[in-house]
């Protein structure tokens, strides 16, 4: 199968040479290190072609393939060695390059001569037809190997005839600059019979994906004979020319941004005519021409490489890159340092200069410090404040420039220390009255804005305690002084300063700028304490006094009271006030004259004692007349002065009988004025001439009548009653018989009764206390049926505690008939049972007594197995716990009964044990009910 290359492969005729680039023998083991990156075509001139079908071959497996691609004058692609080859098909045919780049292993080629390095590098074999007979020989070829991770070498003999034993090793940086620009002829691969100028030249290289593109250089000469090979060259051929030596080109200095790094040729045997050219990732550099060259930062992290062309007479021309590595970051550095300027004084300004950098187009940042705390907002200059007296500030400058590492850099000097400010400040003066009392004011001056002032007063030089205001109040330890003010400045960052006033004029007495006329305050009469009101003085002041009557000085009166004496009724009494104060000059003041009235005798309302009947004393108790009076006294009898009563007693007669008696008081003393007192009234009545204790009759039983006797008084009175238990009224009991109730029991009970007539005094009696109170007497003993309300009354009753087999009925008939029972118990204990009015008859044996029932005492805690308990009255409500049925019991049974009626409905609940249980009694509940139960006993509230 054929097929023609595009019109585009076509190349200048005359060239009958081919090249091939030898491919792994399967393609399976290329795969095994991934797929291969394959790129076939023709080139012309520095185009690459792809030729998609050709391609598609190539990654097939299949080596049947004899041809693929494109026929185009005579040239055929295909399968060949074991890889893939161009061919002309004959000498005559048209100049043909064609490139094929494949990755594969080394080793893993079939055909000769086989690559055999370790590892899995990039293996490429070129082989030319030398003769023109189509067939690829193993004597002209040259091979790049990789043998190692940065080792890539040429394999070539000392005949120019590149072969892969005994290779050369060289760097990939060394070969790949060797053949940027080499022929394809100096690596001793013929191009073809009469035609050794034609060249092409290796372009460009991509080792990591294995495509490598040739391009065409120059045109091919017109051979001599193409028909014979051995044909000399001519006088300019390179069979004429020596080469260089040796053309190693080293690079002194770091590629690094800003920095200059030079090629040094001076490894070239013998030294070339040299042009420069540098280049950036392969790529020249426009301008870049000299043997020097500083990156600038558009290179930064770019492959930076020279490539150096150097000719000689005789000798042929060659080329060689080097590289230099990786462009760095450039290294900033100051040239010329930054200066720190201004002066170091709080308030002032400091400022920095930027200095001179390595770079051009620096910009700067700038940090300022305070010791080692950083200040400021990152400006050029920086004002000092009151914080940074006495510290060391510095700044430091960062340059930053594109390509280049930031550099930090201190100033000249490196730091100032910082001092403090001087206050601008003039003398205080003082303004006032020079006297005592007076208020100096302190005038401060002109200070430094944000001065903080303080004041000191002195009197003669030594600071007053406390004055340190802007005012001054003079005292009198002032007097006959010379004051001065001191105003001390203080501001952060600044020299604290004091100034010192002009010493004021010697200080004199001061006077009292306020007074008042003192007053007599309160009634001014005999007897009655007046009092001196000075009123308000200012500044205080200490006063004495003196009383005097129509203006002569009364002895002894020499005190803020005084007490008028009886002598000076009707004269004119005035206060004179003396005021003093240290310091100050004496002031002398008199108040208004009053004249001096009567005294007033103050005399409490006087009382009667003793006993208000006739026959007997009467006493007038005045109580404390002030001041003490002559008192004199005058009885009345229902108002009107009864004749010779006029001592401090009377005794009553008859005649006062049923009248109300009062006792005059009259009190007199030398000028005052005369007091007259009425005590209040007392009736005098008479008294009984007999009274008699009442007697109580009746049995001192619960619900039993007890009666009160009294034997008549004389003369006869009207009798009320009051019955007590142990002392204490019983409420509502108040006639002549008492009823005893259940809360009498085991108490006392007496009478008292009043006796009341007209004209004599009321008078009580009492009676003996009776014996202690008893429960309820039985009200039936005997077995039997009674008639209810006449011979027991409807009621609630108690049985004896100790009956055995207590059996009762209450009946609606009489007789034993069944018919006529209303209800009925039977049992062991004490019973219960309320007998209802409309009961005909009720019926009782083995029972023993019945009772009325009476709450009596305290309830009890604990109940009888068998029997009936009032619940409240004979049980306390609670919880109550039994053991359950008593020796010899079939079981327990109780019950809680609403009423002691004894019919069925009188049960609100009840229970059958055998063993332990509790029952709860409530408050509500009427009665228990226990029969063949064990004790029960209470075990919680």
């Amino acid at each position: 199968m054929t097929s023609s290359l595009p019109a585009r492969a076509r190349l200048v005729a005359g060239v009958a040479a081919a090249l091939i680039l030898v491919a792994p023998a399967t393609v399976a083991s290329a795969e095994a290190a991934g797929p291969p990156p394959v790129r076939v075509g023709a080139l012309e001139t520095s185009s690459f072609v792809e030729d998609a079908a050709f391609r598609a071959a190539w990654e097939s497996t299949d080596p049947s393939i004899a041809f693929v691609g494109e026929s185009h004058d005579g040239a055929e692609v295909g399968f060949a060695d074991g890889g893939l080859a161009l061919s002309t098909g004959s000498s005559d045919a048209s100049q043909a390059v064609a490139l094929i780049a494949v990755r594969a292993p080394l080793g893993s080629l079939a055909s000769e001569p086989r690559l055999t390095q370790a590892g899995a590098p990039l293996g490429l074999q070129v082989r030319g037809d030398a003769d023109g007979d189509g067939a690829y020989d193993a004597d002209h070829y040259f091979t790049l190997v990789r043998y190692g991770d940065d080792d890539w070498g040429l394999s070539r003999d000392s005949a120019q005839t590149l072969k892969d034993a005994n290779p050369d090793t060289h760097t990939f940086a060394a070969w790949r600059t060797a053949l940027a620009t080499a022929e394809i002829r100096d690596v001793g691969v013929s191009l073809g019979s009469g035609t050794p100028d034609a060249q092409a030249t290796l372009a460009s290289l991509d080792v990591a994906g294995a495509t490598y593109v040739f391009e065409q250089s120059g045109e091919p000469e017109t051979p001599d004979a193409p028909d014979t090979p051995d044909a000399p060259d001519s006088p300019d051929t390179p069979d004429t020319a020596h080469d260089f030596t040796a053309t190693t080109v080293t690079i002194a200095g770091a590629a690094r941004v800003g920095s200059t790094v030079t090629a040094d040729v001076s490894g070239w045997e013998p030294a070339p005519d040299a042009t420069y050219r540098w280049n950036l990732d392969g790529t020249p550099i426009e301008g870049a021409t000299a043997a020097s060259y500083t990156p600038a930062a558009a290179g930064l992290g770019r492959e930076l490489s020279v490539t150096v062309a150097g000719t000689l007479a005789g000798y042929r021309g060659t080329s060689t890159t080097t590289s230099a590595g990786k462009v760095a970051v450039g290294r900033l550095a100051a040239t010329q340092a930054p200066v720190l300027s201004g002066t170091p004084v709080v308030g002032q300004t400091l400022t920095v200069t930027t200095g001179s950098w390595s770079a051009p187009d620096t910009t700067y940042t700038y940090q300022w410090y305070r010791d080692a705390t950083k200040i400021g907002t990152g400006a050029r200059s920086y004002k000092l404040t009151a914080a940074d007296n006495g510290r060391k500030v510095s700044v430091q400058i960062t340059a930053h420039a594109n390509g280049y590492n930031d550099a930090t850099t201190t100033t000249t000097p490196s730091s100032v220390t910082v001092k403090a400010a001087t206050f601008g400040a003039t003398t205080p003066t003082i303004t006032g009255t020079t006297k005592v009392g007076a208020t100096l004011t302190a005038h401060a001056g002109s200070w430094t804005t944000g001065t903080k002032l303080g004041y000191q007063w002195k009197r003669n030089g030594s600071s007053v305690s406390g004055a340190t205001k802007t005012t001054y109040l003079l005292t009198a330890a002032d007097r006959g002084t010379k004051i001065t003010l001191t105003v001390t400045g203080t501001l952060a960052g600044y020299t604290t300063v004091s100034r010192t006033s002009t010493a004021t004029t010697t200080i004199g007495y001061g006077t009292f700028t306020r007074t008042t006329t003192p007053a007599i305050t309160g009634t001014v009469r005999v007897g009655n304490p007046v009092k001196a009101s000075v009123g308000t003085w200012s500044p205080a002041a200490s006063f004495t006094y003196q009383w005097k009557q129509n203006g002569h000085t009364i002895t002894g009166a020499t005190r803020s009271t005084y007490t008028p004496s009886a002598s000076y009724r009707g004269h004119k009494l005035t206060v004179t006030i003396t005021a003093k104060r240290t310091g100050y000059t004496t002031a002398v003041r008199t108040s208004p004259a009053k004249t001096i009235g009567y005294g007033y005798l103050s005399a409490p309302t006087p009382r009667i004692t003793g006993t208000h009947q006739t026959r007997h004393t009467l006493k007038a108790s005045t109580g404390t007349w002030k001041p003490s009076a002559h008192l004199t006294y005058r009885w009345k009898r229902n108002g009107h002065p009864i004749p010779g009563a006029t001592h401090s007693t009377y005794k009553t007669t008859t005649a006062d009988r049923g009248k109300h008696l009062t006792v005059t008081i009259t009190g007199k003393r030398t000028g005052y004025t005369t007091r007259t007192r009425t005590s209040a009234s007392v009736y005098i009545t008479a008294p009984f001439t007999r009274t008699y204790a009442p007697t109580i009759t009746g049995t001192t039983r619960v619900y039993s009548t007890l009666t009160a006797h009294v034997t008549a008084w004389s003369p006869k009175a009207s009798i009320s009653y009051r019955w007590k238990r142990d002392g204490k009224a019983i409420s509502g009991a108040t006639h002549s018989t008492y009823k005893l109730a259940a809360a009498d029991y085991h108490h006392h009970i007496t009478v008292t009764v009043t006796g009341k007539r007209g004209t004599y005094t009321t008078t009580t009696r009492t009676s003996t206390r009776t014996p202690v109170i008893y429960g309820p007497k039985p009200a039936l003993t005997t077995n039997g049926a009674f008639v209810v309300g006449r011979q027991i009354a409807a009621g609630t009753y108690v049985s004896s505690a100790s009956a055995e087999a207590c059996y009762w009925e209450r009946r609606s008939s009489s007789g034993d008939s069944l018919t006529g029972v209303l209800a009925n118990d039977f049992g062991s204990g004490r019973r219960v049972v309320t007998i209802a009015a409309t009961d005909r008859y009720f019926a009782t044996t083995g029972c023993g007594t019945w009772t009325r029932y009476a709450a009596l005492g305290a309830p009890a805690t604990s109940a009888a197995g068998s029997g009936v308990a009032v619940i409240g009255g004979q049980l306390r409500a609670g919880t109550y716990r039994t053991s359950g049925p008593s020796k010899g019991a079939l079981g327990c049974y109780w019950a809680i009964d609403a009423d002691f009626l004894g019919t069925t409905r009188s049960v609100s609940r009840d229970g059958y044990a055998s063993g332990p249980t509790t029952v709860t009694l409530r408050s509500s509940d009427r009665g228990f009910y226990s029969d063949g139960c064990g004790t029960w006993v209470r075990v919680s509230g």
